[in-house]
């Protein structure tokens, strides 16, 4: 393509270059398409995907990882589900003794959905922070003594920020049981783990709604469900003093390593935690991963709502008691009983063969789901109504069984924490808090029949599609988290072996883009202590896409950046800029209206540096631009353009950083004041300064650089010495560059 688009076109060859543009979009997008389905890694496959692999069994797998953990979850997860029967069973007899209605009581559920997903954000920081065995003891304790709270309150509010304490407790099921899980036992029985984490559900349902219908009916008065909430608190911090005392901290994500890397090193690594806000936006790019949590929210819509729907359906239409309410709504959930176990071992099989198989059966199984609820507009018996449940219930909970293996394949493993907590927030807090309020709202007006059909179970089947839709996208996801835990070891080694042999910044593999628009593909590229990377290219290249890649002001959809063999990926601009990468782009840098003297202060004003240590720095500035030290007390706004430009950099050399970025050097100088700039960068360089330059003419980023990188629609077209560019005329008029002006 470069042979065609050159300067001096004639008009009639018109066309033609729209012809050759059109072609090369297109197979810029199939090369993507082709990249994002890539079925296996070069050198190995997807970790527990192998026909050759022997089916791990139940009990070769609980001898490697131990029962303690899996008996630990199981039961928190039964208790969780207790606890929100309280509300569920006995939801007409806290009605009566704070006299709310189905709205306000649907409110406080779902305000409580809401408040177990914004609980699982600070878990999921602390997750990648704490020990997560700790954690889970201390949430589980939380969880307790706010059930004891809830038990005593005297009004409707006292019991809603009770439930919102419990809430905030619970939430720790989401960020810390799923990668417990994932780490503690083998890959060829993760899918039988976590069913046997779901299992608690429909166990906690059956078991718990027919007890506490017992309890509450035996109880004296109307303020029986008082005795059950304060008594499921007990075995709830029972619960957390087992987790601390039998429950081991595994190691994270041992499996992948183990079976990619060959071996089970202990966990080395050393790269700062990923911010919660910067791991949520990474998962958003995986696309598996975006796409069940759009199904979580259209599920959640449902699922939430859907017990105490049925509580009150059978309260306000048959009048049954709680004790009567209590066992049909257990038998609901039989069905689940023998699904969710079945459906573990199932995926286990298919996990082995074809991963991409999971979403397509849990989609299949959610709308199936919501086909038999739409079928409850038009049932009237009683017994029909259970069976069409059973069905609906065995099926949701079959299909939700696949959500944590498929998290765990395509989530990047030191995401994990992250992933399932931002799937939570979409369920429970997106889902559940929207649905319980509009099927609350429905059911008031309409009847709580109404509300399941009509709302619930469009949004059950759309929840199928989006789940299903996932099986076109997790096999490259799954590569794409194997690749990165690969390159990230080998690198860890390189920086073992030969210290003193580390890039100071390593770019590789890198994809970016804004918002369905990608603009950056494979590019990569290192740079030594003291070198300086001129980046060429003309002005849809994506030079500034790269430069605010690796400065933190975008994060890339693939590939890496490390810092001195520290991968900082997923850290902030300011994090960055604290750990010494500092970017400079042309045009305004300094605060006009203030002094240079003003201006110098400010650039440090919220450092932590002493003041003995900020005048060395300001000393050693001024020694390298003389002028400034004359014009201290001169507004920024009186000097010179050139000038301007030499505070801003004075102002960023105050933090003395390890990666100078300089963003369209020459911008808006003129040719002395240009010339007086390279003069100190080169002077710069002299001192073992690194840079990144970028600039419109080739000529000026050339004059600095050792190396060059030559960027074209994205693509690195060229990577090597300067000198080496300068001869390839056809790289530079390709860029619309005068070769020869260089």
């Amino acid at each position: 393509m470069n042979d065609r688009l050159h300067l001096g076109a004639p008009a009639e060859d018109t066309a033609a270059l729209t012809a050759a543009i059109l072609t090369e979009e297109a197979r810029r997008e199939s090369l993507q398409e082709a990249r994002e389905r890539q079925p296996s890694l070069h050198g190995g496959v997807l970790p527990g995907v192998s026909s050759r692999t022997p089916y791990l069994g139940l009990r070769e797998g609980l001898r490697s990882g131990g029962a303690s953990m899996l008996v630990v979850v199981f039961l928190l997860a039964v208790m969780e589900e207790v606890d929100r029967l309280v509300v569920v069973s006995l939801a007409p007899s806290i009605q009566k003794a704070f006299n709310i209605s189905d709205a306000v009581l649907l409110g406080i559920l779902s305000f409580g959905a809401l408040a177990a997903a914004v609980g699982s954000l600070p878990m999921a920081w602390l997750a990648v922070r704490a020990r997560r065995v700790r954690l889970l003891a201390v949430a589980a304790s939380f969880w307790a003594v706010f059930s004891v709270i809830g038990g005593l309150a005297v009004n409707a509010f006292q019991f809603f920020g009770a439930r919102m304490g419990v809430a905030l407790g619970q939430s720790a099921a989401h960020p810390l049981h799923g990668p417990l899980l994932a780490d503690r036992y083998p890959i060829g029985m993760r899918a039988r783990a976590f069913a046997g984490q779901g299992l608690g559900r429909p166990v906690g349902i059956v078991a718990g709604s027919a007890l506490i219908g017992v309890i509450a009916a035996s109880a004296a008065g109307m303020e029986g469900w008082r005795l059950v909430i304060i008594g499921a608190s007990i075995p709830t911090a029972l619960l957390g003093l087992a987790a601390l005392r039998f429950v081991k901290e595994p190691e994270r994500s041992v499996n992948e390593r183990a079976a990619v890397l060959g071996t089970t090193p202990p966990d080395a690594n050393v790269d700062p935690p990923v911010p919660v806000l910067a791991a949520f936006a990474r998962l958003r790019r995986v696309r598996t991963f975006y796409y069940l949590c759009a199904g979580a929210v259209a599920i959640g819509f449902a699922f939430i709502s859907l017990p105490t729907q049925v509580s009150l359906l059978l309260d306000a239409e048959y009048g049954y008691g709680a004790f009567r309410r209590g066992w049909m709504i257990s038998l609901t959930w039989l069905a689940a009983l023998f699904a969710v176990p079945l459906a573990g071992r199932v995926y286990d099989k298919l996990y082995r063969r074809r991963p991409e198989r999971l979403p397509r059966v849990a989609g299949a199984l959610i709308c199936i789901a919501g086909v038999f609820l739409a079928c409850l507009l038009r049932v009237e018996q009683p017994a029909a109504l259970i069976c069409l449940l059973v069905i609906v219930n065995g099926c949701l909970a079959a299909a939700l069984a696949a959500a944590g293996p498929m998290i765990s394949a395509v989530a990047p493993y030191r995401l994990r924490a992250g992933a399932f907590a931002l799937f939570a927030v979409f369920f429970f807090g997106v889902g559940g808090f929207l649905g319980g309020v509009l099927t609350g709202a429905i059911s008031s007006s309409h009847g709580e029949r109404m509300a399941m059909s009509v709302l619930g179970a469009p949004m059950m089947i759309l929840a199928g599609v989006l789940v299903f839709y996932c099986t076109r996208h997790m096999r490259g996801d799954m590569s794409s988290a194997v690749n990165e835990m690969r390159l990230e070891h080998e690198e860890f080694k390189r920086t073992r072996a030969h210290p003193d042999r580390v890039p100071l910044l390593w770019v590789h593999g890198l994809d970016a883009g804004y918002e369905g628009s990608q603009v950056l593909f494979n590019v990569g590229f290192s740079l030594g202590r003291g070198e300086t990377l001129a980046v060429i290219g003309s002005n849809s290249s994506g030079r500034s896409t790269l430069l605010r890649a690796i400065s933190g002001l975008l994060l890339p959809d693939r590939g890496f950046v490390r810092l001195g063999g520290r991968n900082i990926t997923y850290l902030s601009a300011e994090t960055r800029f604290r750990m010494g990468i500092v970017h400079l782009r042309g045009g305004e840098g300094v605060f006009r209206s203030m002094n240079v003297e003003e201006n110098l202060s400010a650039a440090v004003m919220r450092s932590e540096l002493e003041r003995g240590e900020i005048a060395e720095r300001r000393e050693h500035v001024l020694s390298i631009f003389p002028f400034l030290a004359e014009r201290l007390d001169s507004s920024a706004g009186e000097l010179s353009g050139g000038q301007q430009q030499m505070l801003a950099l004075a102002m960023i050399l105050m933090h003395q950083p390890s990666v100078l970025i300089i963003d369209e050097l020459s911008l808006g100088l003129a040719p002395e004041a240009l010339a007086g700039l390279l003069e100190v960068l080169e002077n710069l360089k002299s001192r073992g300064q690194a840079m990144v330059v970028v600039d419109r003419s080739a000529k000026n980023a050339l004059r600095l650089a050792e190396r060059a990188l030559f960027l074209e629609k994205g693509h690195v077209r060229f990577h090597g010495t300067a000198d080496e560019l300068r001869g390839r005329s056809d790289l530079l008029r390709a860029a619309m560059l005068d070769s020869g002006s260089l």
